[in-house]
């Protein structure tokens, strides 16, 4: 069960973009043992995972400043504002990496 936990298990850190830079799966034991076309698999699932979480946020925040915009402050319309370009930006850098790794992919 411990090493199934270890296969599970991942990092994610935030860079000062606020964007997901993840290492999925970085335990010692899969890069030992995980060959190299599926630990790039599982990164790629990984990414989608998060590109999804973050188009999903970036679309509900458009839509919330759309229908409040006249009726919130000024302070929370840029920070709204500031947020959809920051999470535009992490869709972009997400959808990278996940380009990056099938090219990969293909040349496995």
């Amino acid at each position: 069960m411990v090493a199934r936990h270890r296969y599970l298990s991942s990092r994610a850190s935030f860079n000062v973009h606020g964007a997901a830079i993840v290492n999925a799966l970085s335990s010692p034991a899969l890069e030992a043992g995980m060959p190299k076309l599926d630990r790039l698999r599982e990164e790629v699932a990984y990414f989608k995972l998060w590109l999804g979480v973050v188009v999903v946020t970036d679309i509900g925040l458009v839509g919330w400043l759309l229908t409040t915009a006249d009726e919130t402050d000024r302070l929370r319309t840029v920070l709204a504002l500031l947020a959809i370009v920051v999470l535009s930006f992490g869709v972009v850098a997400l959808h990278r990496e996940i380009a990056g790794r099938l090219e990969r992919i293909g040349k496995l």
